[in-house]
This record gives C-alpha cells, sequence and structure tokens, in this order.
C-alpha cells in the first residue's frame, strides 16, 4: 500500500510537470494575442492622431496658397489701377479650353477685359460684388478665384482668375504620405482630385462607401470640436477630413494603413518574444522573490509581535498606575499635613508624566499595527482650542513664558473629522515647544488656508476646510542637519545641551503620523539659537456656516485647585432636573459630599413645579427632554419670572454639538457636560453658588457636630412631593421617579461603608481589565472602570449602584429606543441615544457612547431643515446599518456590567 502511494505521487508529480509547460505556453499564446490587440489599438490611435495633425498642416498650406492668390491679385489691382486694364492680361492667360486665364467683369459676368463668364454657374463672382473676396467651383469648369474692384466705396467691376481641373492638379501638385495619400478638394460646387496621383473610379466609389457607411459623418462629428480627424475603416484604409479657413469646403481623402503600420506585425512579434523572455525570467526570479517575501514577512510578524507586546505591556502598566493615581488623588482630597499633600502633588505630576509616557507608546504600537482608527465626529472648534489653552497656559506660566493665540474669526464653528485627535496634535505641538523654549513666547495661530496653500501630498476635497495651526516659539531651535530626523521615532537632539528636558521623543513622530492619518501633514522652519515654526495642515469637513467669532483665549481662566480643603455648601439648595434616572442619581451622589440640600425633578414640566414653591440657589436643567426641553422649559421659567436671580445651568450631553456659546445666548447661565466629571462639578458650584454660602468642610466640622445631619431626599420623595403642583405631570414620569428611589436608598445606605470603599476602589479598577489584553488592540473593552471610576469621583460605592442601575434599566430602554426604530420616530430616537450616551459614558462604556452619539447625530440631521434630502438618505441609512450594532452592543455591556457586579459584591 505505501508502495502504491509513493507511485501515485510519482505519478502525479509527472502529470504535474508535463501540465506546467503546456499550461505556460497557453498563457503565452492568450497574453500574446491580448497584448497583440491591445498594441494594435494603442498603434492605430496614434496613428489617427498624427494623420489628423498632417491633414491639417494640409489644409493649412492649401489654404495659405489660395489666400496668396487672392491677396496677388488684389495688390495687382493697386499696381494697374482701374483705368487700363488691357495691359493686365498677357497673350499666355488663355487656358486649355480656350478661357482666358484672368479678367474683368462688369455686372451680369459682361467682360470688360477677357472672356464674359455667367453668374448663375459662378457663385463667386455674386459674392465679389457684394464686396467679398470668393473661391467657387463648377464641375467640369474648374476653379474661379474672384476679387472685388472699387471705384472709391462702390464696387465697380470683378477681377477673376481661372483654373480648369487639370491646372488645379499641376499648379496645386499635393504629395501626401509619399504619394500614398489620395487628396479631394469637396466644395459647394462639386470636388475636385489634388492628389498628384489620378483618382480612379474606385477611389471615387470608396469615398461614396465611406458616405454610406457612415464614416464620413463620423469625421464630420469630430470637426465640431477640432479641425481635423481621422479614422480606421473596415477595409484597412485611414479616412480624414479637414475644414478650410478661406473657402467653404473640406479636404477629404484616405490613405492606405499599410503605408503607415506596415511594420506593426514584426513589432507585434518582437514584443510577445520580449515579454516571453520577461515571463521566464519571471519565473526564475520567483523563486528568490518567494524567499525574499518570506524573509519580509517574518520581519513583519516580528514587528507584529514588538507592537503587541508594546501594546499588552502598556495596558499591564497602565492599570497600577491609575491605580496609583487614584490612591494618591484621594490623599490630596483627604490629607491636611503640608508634607504629605507636597509629597503627593511630586508624587501626581511624576506619575501623570509616566501615564503620558505610556499611552504614547500605546498609540504608537496601535499606529504601527495598523489598528489606529479615527473617531469621526461633529465638533465645536471653539471646544478644542478652549481644552488647549486650558492644558498649556499653566505650563507656559511656570515657566515664565507670554503664551498667545491668535484665532481667524472667519473660521467654521462646526467641523466633522477627529476632534480629540485634533486636540492632541495641536498640544503636543505647543508642549513640544514650551519645553524647548527656556524664555521669551509661545504663540498659537489658527486660521484657514486655501488648497492652493496645502503642502505637497495634502488634498482638500470640494467644500472642506484646510485646518492650519501654526505653534511658534523663541526657543533653541534645530540645526539644519537635525531636520531630516526630526519626526523619527525616540529621536532627541542635543542631548547634552537638553538632558534636564523630559521626554523620549515620541511626540513630534506620533503627531506627524495622527496629521497623515487625517489627510494632513506637518511643517516645521526653524532658526538654530532663535526658534521654530511648527505648522500642522489637517483638511476637516464643515458642518456649520456659522463662524467662530472672536475666541477670547483669556477667557479660560487659572484653574482652581482641587486639591484643596473639601467644598461643601450646607445650606445651598440645589435643583437637578434630568428625564433619566441614572443620571439624576449619579449628580445626586456626587452632590453628597457638598452637603447640599439636593432635590431631583424628572421633567420640564415637575421644575417648573418646584420652582413655584421652593427657592433655589442653583438649577441644573438637562437640555434634551421629551415634552419640553431644557431650553423650552428655560423659556417658560423666564416668561413667570419663577426663578429671576438664580443661576440655571445647562446640564448636557452635547459637548460637541451644543457649545457653551449657544446655551449662553439661549438664556442659561452656565453650561455642564454630561457625564459629569467631580472637578467641574466643584468648579461650576464655585462659579455659581453665592459666596456667602460657601464653606470648607473644616469650617463646617462644629456645626455638623452639634446638629443631626439633614437626610437628603430621595427621588421617590421628590417626585410624590411634586405631583400635586405639577399640572398635568405625565404618570409615566412619578412611576419611573419612584421605581429608582430603591436603588437610590441603597446606594445612600452603602454610603455609610465609603471610607472603607475607596480603599477596594483599586482592585475593582485591576479586575476590570480585559480577561485577553493581547487583544486591547482588536477591539476596546466594553467596560473602561478606569474611565467610569473617573466619573463616580474614585468612589466604589458610587460607582457599583451605577452599573446596577445601568444593568437593570437595559431591557426597558432597549425597546424604547427599538419601538421609535420601528415607528422611525427619529425625534424620539434621538432623545433615546442621547440619554444611552451619557449612560453608558458614565460607567466607563466608551465604544456605546461614541457609536450611540453616532446615531444621534444621524436622527438629529433627518429632523433638520437645511440637511438636504440626500444628506438625510445618507443619516438614515447611518442609524438602519448600526442599530442592531447598538442594541447588541448595550445588552453586552450590561452583561459585563453584572459580570463585573458578581466579581466584586
Amino acid at each position: 500500500m505505501k508502495a502504491e502511494k509513493v507511485l501515485q505521487r510519482l505519478e502525479s508529480r509527472k502529470t504535474a510537470l508535463l501540465l506546467f509547460p503546456v499550461l505556460f505556453l497557453v498563457l503565452l499564446i492568450v497574453v500574446g494575442v491580448l497584448l497583440q490587440q491591445r498594441i494594435r489599438t494603442m498603434f492605430h490611435t496614434y496613428v489617427e492622431q498624427e494623420v489628423a495633425m498632417n491633414v491639417d498642416m494640409l489644409a493649412n498650406r492649401l489654404d495659405a496658397r489660395f489666400g496668396a492668390e487672392l491677396m496677388g491679385m488684389e495688390n495687382l489691382i493697386r499696381v494697374k489701377g482701374t483705368d487700363s486694364w488691357e495691359s493686365l492680361l498677357s497673350d499666355n492667360d488663355v487656358d486649355g479650353m480656350g478661357i482666358k486665364r484672368m479678367g474683368v467683369l462688369a455686372h451680369r459676368g459682361r467682360a470688360i477685359v477677357g472672356d464674359s463668364l455667367k453668374v448663375s454657374e459662378w457663385d463667386g463672382i455674386r459674392q465679389s460684388f457684394q464686396g467679398y473676396p470668393a473661391i467657387s467651383y463648377a464641375s467640369g469648369k474648374g476653379l474661379l478665384l474672384t476679387v472685388p474692384v472699387f471705384y472709391g466705396e462702390n464696387i465697380r467691376y470683378v477681377l477673376y482668375r481661372h483654373y480648369t481641373e487639370r491646372e488645379l492638379a499641376r499648379e496645386f501638385d499635393i504629395d501626401c504620405f509619399d504619394g500614398a495619400g489620395r487628396v479631394m478638394l469637396v466644395l459647394s460646387g462639386g470636388s475636385v482630385p489634388m492628389s498628384s496621383r489620378e483618382w480612379s473610379e474606385a477611389d471615387r466609389s470608396y469615398i461614396d462607401r465611406m458616405e454610406l457607411g457612415g464614416i464620413l459623418r463620423q469625421l464630420r462629428a469630430r470637426l465640431y470640436s477640432a479641425p481635423s480627424a481621422a479614422l480606421y475603416d473596415q477595409e484597412e484604409n485611414v479616412v480624414f477630413m479637414a475644414d478650410l479657413k478661406r473657402m467653404d469646403g473640406q479636404v477629404i481623402g484616405f490613405v492606405p494603413a499599410s503605408a503607415l503600420d506596415g511594420g506593426l506585425l514584426a513589432v507585434t512579434r518582437l514584443v510577445i518574444w520580449v515579454f516571453s523572455m520577461l515571463v521566464l525570467l519571471f519565473a526564475i526570479s520567483a523563486a528568490y522573490l518567494f524567499t525574499r517575501e518570506r524573509r519580509v514577512m517574518e520581519a513583519d510578524q516580528a514587528s507584529q509581535a514588538k507592537s503587541a507586546f508594546l501594546a499588552h505591556m502598556s495596558h499591564e502598566i497602565r492599570t497600577p498606575i491609575n491605580a496609583i493615581l487614584g490612591m494618591n488623588e484621594m490623599i490630596l482630597r483627604e490629607s491636611r499635613e503640608k508634607d504629605t499633600r507636597t509629597y503627593a502633588h511630586r508624587a501626581h505630576e511624576a506619575g501623570q508624566t509616566l501615564l503620558n509616557l505610556v499611552n504614547d507608546i500605546l498609540d504608537l504600537s496601535k499606529i504601527e499595527a495598523g489598528k489606529m482608527e479615527l473617531a469621526l465626529a461633529e465638533f465645536r472648534l471653539a471646544d478644542v482650542l478652549e481644552r488647549v489653552c486650558t492644558l498649556v497656559r499653566l505650563r507656559a506660566e511656570k515657566k515664565g513664558l507670554d503664551f498667545h493665540v491668535m484665532v481667524d474669526p472667519e473660521l467654521p464653528a462646526a467641523l466633522y473629522g477627529d476632534g480629540a485627535r485634533v486636540q492632541q496634535i495641536i498640544v503636543n505641538l505647543l508642549t513640544n515647544a514650551v519645553k524647548y523654549t527656556r524664555k521669551g513666547s509661545v504663540s498659537l495661530t489658527v486660521l484657514r488656508a486655501e488648497p492652493e496653500e496645502a503642502p505637497e501630498g495634502v488634498i482638500v476635497p470640494a467644500g472642506d476646510v484646510l485646518l492650519v495651526a501654526r505653534v511658534e516659539d523663541t526657543g533653541i531651535g534645530i540645526k539644519p542637519e537635525d531636520r531630516k530626523r526630526l519626526f523619527g521615532d525616540f529621536v532627541r537632539f542635543d542631548a547634552q545641551r537638553n538632558r534636564n528636558i523630559e521626554g523620549t521623543g515620541l511626540g513630534l513622530a506620533l503627531t506627524l503620523r495622527f496629521a497623515r492619518r487625517m489627510g494632513g501633514t506637518i511643517t516645521v522652519e526653524s532658526t538654530y539659537g532663535e526658534g521654530s515654526i511648527f505648522t500642522a495642515w489637517i483638511p476637516l469637513r464643515v458642518r456649520s456656516k456659522e463662524t467662530i467669532g472672536d475666541f477670547d483665549a483669556e477667557r479660560v481662566t487659572e484653574s482652581e485647585s482641587v486639591h484643596t480643603a473639601p467644598f461643601v455648601v450646607p445650606d445651598a439648595h440645589i435643583l437637578v432636573v434630568d428625564d433619566n434616572e441614572m443620571n439624576r442619581f449619579v449628580a445626586q451622589s456626587l452632590l453628597k459630599e457638598t452637603k447640599a440640600h439636593v432635590r431631583l425633578a424628572a421633567s420640564g414640566r415637575e421644575c417648573i413645579g418646584r420652582l413655584r414653591s421652593e427657592h433655589y440657589d442653583v438649577v441644573l436643567l438637562d437640555d434634551m427632554m421629551p415634552e419640553l426641553s431644557g431650553t423650552e422649559t428655560l423659556e417658560r421659567i423666564k416668561n413667570q419670572h419663577l426663578a429671576d436671580g438664580t443661576p440655571i445651568v445647562a446640564l448636557t450631553a452635547n459637548a460637541i454639538t451644543g457649545a457653551r456659546e449657544e446655551y449662553l445666548a439661549a438664556g442659561f447661565d452656565d453650561y455642564l457636560a454630561k457625564p459629569i466629571a467631580p472637578d467641574a462639578l466643584i468648579k461650576l458650584l464655585r462659579r455659581t453658588i453665592p459666596e456667602t454660602l460657601q464653606k470648607t468642610e473644616e469650617a463646617q466640622e462644629t456645626k455638623e457636630a452639634q446638629k443631626p445631619e439633614e437626610p437628603q431626599e430621595t427621588e421617590g420623595t421628590a417626585a410624590n412631593t411634586a405631583e400635586g403642583q405639577v399640572e398635568g405631570a405625565a404618570p409615566s414620569e412619578a412611576a419611573a421617579a419612584e421605581s429608582v428611589a430603591v436603588t437610590e436608598e441603597a446606594a445612600v445606605t452603602a454610603g455609610a461603608a465609603e471610607a472603607d470603599g475607596r480603599a477596594g476602589a483599586s482592585d475593582m479598577s485591576t479586575s476590570a481589565a480585559p480577561a485577553d489584553e493581547a487583544d486591547a488592540d482588536e477591539a476596546a473593552p466594553l467596560l473602561d472602570t478606569e474611565l467610569g471610576m473617573s466619573y463616580a469621583g474614585g468612589i466604589l460605592e458610587l460607582y457599583q449602584p451605577m452599573l446596577q442601575m445601568f444593568a437593570d434599566l437595559q431591557p426597558e430602554k432597549s425597546k424604547v429606543i427599538a419601538a421609535a426604530y420601528d415607528a422611525a420616530d427619529w425625534k424620539t430616537y434621538a432623545i433615546d441615544v442621547h440619554a444611552l450616551k451619557s449612560n453608558a459614558l458614565s460607567i466607563g462604556a466608551r465604544s456605546l457612547s461614541e457609536l450611540a452619539k453616532t446615531l444621534e447625530l444621524a436622527a438629529k440631521a433627518i429632523g433638520k431643515e437645511e440637511t438636504t434630502k440626500e444628506e438625510k438618505q445618507e443619516a438614515e441609512a447611518t442609524i438602519r446599518g448600526h442599530h442592531e450594532e447598538l442594541i447588541e452592543k448595550y445588552e453586552a455591556v450590561a452583561e459585563e456590567a453584572k459580570k463585573l457586579l458578581a466579581k466584586n459584591p
């Protein structure tokens, strides 16, 4: 049996060896035929173009010749005068038919000198009596050139010159294509053979067939856009045609194709043999190429392994770093010892630097692995620039540098792209400038450039804007020989001179790759010892006709220290209005540490009812709610004077599409983005609550010790209290509020163990890392607990109820979203996914939040009047293409939350 198998294998190999040459030969024949056809087509096109060009020159020569004849006749009149005509003609001026070659005619063709001619036979005589030089042809009689003879301003006579057909062939002998071509002059009176060779009846019959076959019609069609044209026919001839400018006529003719491409077959054969040799050479070198490709694949696999290792290690390192930073944050919040806080501050700075380095390595590994994807969405340019100024200004001021910002007020307010990467590019350039500038200033100029100003390789599609961010510093500059290596990985220059400057040399490399990923680039101008100019060129889509206006960089005030004594407002009354249960719970929990009196409302109507009966120091009002939006609620509050003097803050997840300026213009007093960041909430309260109500926890300790703490009102109680005050309040709102009361009550009870829970926050963060870190590049984790804990203020006892509430509400919310989708109620759909967007982000489900944001923007676009029909169709296609993915991811995140809670009860 083994021998038979061996024989079968040998036989198979022999068959394969026999088939290979046959298949190779067939392949050569097929390729040769295809190549021959392709060469013939290309050669025919080239020949047609060359023939058309030659015929155009031929027509120009004929025009020039006849033009010279007419000009000579006009000059003859000037020389001879108009009184004595006998000297005009010589005895030899008689043609073969006995007709004088030249003569002068009066009206009706009567001869003054020479022979009389019939005006009816020669159209040119009539045209010349009208004042124009003319050329006319009469079949069998020849060609007549005529010019008018003026007496003053009137035409008295016509001077003519006559050529018979035989004389035309002799006088205007045209030798085209080495005598192989046939040329015919076609005028209104007939056609005249003009080539040196006689036209036979077969030649004339051929032209007639071309007329019937449509070839001449095709040529005339081409003459609309070109002065001459040529075409191959079905009889291996090239037919040509060209317009005459000095007369109403054309030059037509043909030339045998063999006179033009006689060597085509030999050339084709040569090409086929050359191609065959190339194929053989390719076969010989295939083994070498295969070996080389295998080496390249091995190197690529090694590079991918390196990138995977970097990504894995970056995640492994980042998890404990975040835990360290979180614990250090708790020290800064709770410690009152000066030395301890100083050490904690330094640890925070060092940890943040290490975390930034790890993030840079992770970004680099993702780019090298080809898995860095852009998060495309609409964003407000003012928001990006405001965050940039906030991040960079303090660094510059800490080094004693002047920081200047200039923004073109005509830039679009809303753009479409990866706003986070745009911000990262500008921040990286500014941070780099601050690092290497010891004294002087750092300037940021943001403007719009025209597409033709773009650097090489940057293409700006029609309708897009080319955003230019120019960063100029007065730093140490860059040597000319170092510029080529400027954007390399882990590259630093002047190591001895810059040894005290932190950094790894990754910032500029990542910045350039981000810019190129978005279709842009980075350019550099620098003078060593004087400073540098880094310019980012980024093409972005425009999403708003509104302009950014005057950007006030100074409005970004000095950030308040987040590590001061805890902020408390025990005498303040705060109203939180949000239709989403989870958002109300989070806001109430974050406000608990301020010891404020917090009341909750689930709708705009309930908010109005609250304000009619109670006074509040601050109102946090959600904008996107059903029935009454936050803007509509604010309008009713102002019209009814229910909260005069009370700051009303827009509480919204529209951090991209709803800029601070829009809400301020609508009448809000301030703006707070969701999910609510604890630090941002405290800063807001410091700005809006009267200073007389603001206290530190130390000042409050004595007072709190003397009286019992007033219990916080649960949402169920709030809903029941307001039920009798709100006209037309929806029963579903009260029921929703009541259903959440139990969860919130449990959260309040759990808050008693808050101190112990904080100690376990790091454990939960660690457990939330993806099960398979090696796959982190391929897909982001469903739940980023580090992010979720940051929105919970680092408090485990707040984060766990948030997860529980999210999981419990998922089935009902999924049905609500699906119902709006099935009914194509895009307004309701936008509201529902808007709520999901902030809820998902608040627990760390970033990917679900981004997907919900994409569908929210699409649903909103459908409802906008200014959206075109095509854009609405595109938006609806986006929703229908990703709705099922949203629901599936929503369910998956809820399951992940349940698993996480089970692991960390």
